[in-house]
Parts: C-alpha cells; sequence; structure tokens
C-alpha cells in the first residue's frame, strides 16, 4: 500500500470512528499469552539496557552508560525537572539549555552531560534546536581535542546519547505503564571497551544529510551505510531502511549513529510492531489487539497533543 493510500485509510478509519462513535468490540487476551507477551518484552528490555552501557557508534562504554545512567535514574523523579514541568518554566522563547543546566537537578553521576539527559527524558516538550547544537557543543568541548573530528561527528555523538536516554525513558515509560518492576541499569563493561568507529565516515560512504524542513537533526540515508557495517553487526537491511529511506519518520533522526539506531529498531520491533508485520498490524480488523487502527490513531494523536511531543 502506497503512503498516501496508507494515509487515507487511517484518516478514513478516524474520521468513522469520531463521526460515527462505533468502536470494534474488544477480543479478550488470556494468561498465557500475557505472560509470553511480558517475557518478551523483559527479554527485549534486558538487551537494550546491555546495549546502552556498552560501547557504541563514536562513543565508549564508560560515556555511554555514565549518560545511560543519569537519563534512567531521571526519569520522571528528578524534583528540580518535575517543578519546572508544573510551573511551566522557561517561559517560551527562553534559551531551555541554558536555563535547564542553571536550574537544580537531583543528579546521580558526575557526567559532563547530565543535565542533559535531564532535559531529554523529562522535558521533551521544550527540546529544540538549540538544545540540539548545545549538545553539540558541549560534545566538542570534551572531544574537541582530536582534531580528526568535525562537524558531522559531533553531532553524530550528540544523535547517540539522544537516542540513549530515549530508549531509557521508553524502558521507564514501559514500565510504569505495565505495573512492572524497574530492571536495574546493568554495570558498564570493566575495563572500559572503546567505540566501534572513530569517525562518521567509518561507516558512512558520504556526509550526513540535513535537511531542516523535516528535522534539526542529520539523517544518515540508507545508501550510504557502509556495506561491510551491515555485515559486521547483523544488521537487517530491510529493517534499517524504513529509517534511512523514510526521513520523515521519527526512527530516521537517530540514523546518524546507526548502531545505536539499530538497538532502537530492534526494540521499536518486539515493543512496537516489526516494520515487516506493518501492513497485517494496520489491518481492520486487527487479529491481535483490542483497538482498531482508527482507535489507535485517536489515541496517539491525544497523547502527542497532550505531552506536547516534539519526537
Amino acid at each position: 500500500m502506497g503512503k498516501a493510500a496508507l494515509m487515507s485509510k487511517i484518516l478514513g478509519d478516524v474520521l468513522f470512528n469520531l463521526c460515527t462513535g462505533h468502536y470494534e468490540k474488544g477480543k479478550p487476551t488470556n494468561e498465557a499469552r500475557t505472560a509470553a507477551r511480558k517475557k518478551n518484552c523483559m527479554e527485549c528490555i534486558d538487551k537494550v539496557l546491555e546495549a546502552v552501557v556498552g560501547p557504541g557508534d563514536l562513543l565508549s562504554s564508560d560515556v555511554r552508560a555514565e549518560f545511560a545512567a543519569e537519563a534512567y535514574a531521571a526519569w520522571g523523579s528528578c524534583k528540580g525537572c518535575l517543578a519546572a514541568k508544573q510551573a511551566k518554566l522557561p517561559p517560551k522563547g527562553t534559551d531551555f539549555a541554558k536555563y535547564n543546566l542553571e536550574i537544580e537537578h537531583e543528579f546521580t553521576t558526575t557526567g559532563p552531560f547530565r543535565d542533559l539527559a535531564h532535559g531529554i527524558v523529562n522535558r521533551q516538550q521544550k527540546l529544540d534546536e538549540g538544545f540540539f547544537h548545545t549538545f553539540v557543543e558541549r560534545l566538542r568541548q570534551a572531544f574537541g581535542s582530536d582534531s580528526s573530528l568535525g562537524d558531522d561527528d559531533f553531532q553524530a555523538m550528540a544523535i547517540e546519547l539522544n537516542t540513549i536516554a530515549a530508549l531509557c525513558a521508553g524502558v521507564r515509560a514501559f514500565c510504569a505503564a505495565s505495573g512492572y518492576e524497574v530492571p536495574p541499569l546493568p554495570s558498564k563493561p570493566n575495563p572500559c571497551q572503546p567505540s566501534r568507529f572513530q569517525r562518521v565516515s567509518d561507516y558512512s560512504t558520504g556526509p550526513l544529510r540535513m535537511d531542516k524542513t523535516i528535522a534539526w537533526v542529520p539523517t544518515l540515508p540508507t545508501s550510504q551505510l557502509r556495506k561491510d557495517v551491515l555485515q559486521s553487526f547483523n544488521i537487517d537491511w530491510f529493517v534499517w531502511s524504513f529509517a534511512g529511506n523514510n526521513p520523515g519518520g521519527p526512527t530516521s533522526k537517530a540514523s546518524a549513529a546507526p548502531l545505536t539506531c539499530w538497538e532502537f529498531m530492534k526494540f521499536m520491533d518486539v515493543m512496537y510492531v516489526p516494520v515487516q508485520d506493518a501492513p497485517r498490524f494496520l489491518k481492520v480488523p486487527g487479529q491481535d489487539r483490542t483497538l482498531n487502527r482508527g482507535q489507535l490513531e485517536v489515541a496517539a494523536a491525544d497523547y502527542t497533543t497532550g505531552k506536547a511531543c516534539n519526537f
């Protein structure tokens, strides 16, 4: 189904539900199926937590693990973040990155990017291009002594850490919504493991692509990811192309850090829907869920509006 036809079908479902009040009857689940689903989800979570504390694209296991620890602990618990959010601070037009750096947080690490981790997991609605640029400059200050690194490399580092924070927030949010106990973050590798690559050119055949009509972060087109990287890290080309060939999609925003993005894609595969299975998942009536497609879209739109989500 083409993109236009798919969007037309989804819109038709949504409008039909809104205008008629008709909803398909829910289909009951069973204990065995629920237990199997929980097992799959928790195993997926264990894998993604192991990944975020391990070595990544351009950052070592020490850097990633420290940032992940701050993001994982901060989600929904930092009193400084929650107080600012409750008070709707800072006002629109304020430099959020500067404001977020200056307020009092409840930190769990001494990492150089810990305030940025708090901003990402607790104040998504405040994130903007200025915040991303601040993140890039902070990374430049930390690693700029290496003269071989350029703008693409620092931007890819920022995207790598942003994606780690998103994964940590996703795990915490899922456990909170499901009533599951939050698993502890695994210990980081000892000794520290270096990054898989030294610079973007090690995994991309060309510079990152920037299109500010879509996002304020660069992306990595599928065609530029080196074939040896696909093979060495067992990246499924079809699944990866969902990020690289779809610049308007949410996963494309993580593509500049391909290994971390791949962990995100595998997480989505279990926790949301497999890319290969999307046509069946979107079919009405749904075969393995209670909500139909229209209801899912209404719920997503309502949540996005309520959270002022900028992802």
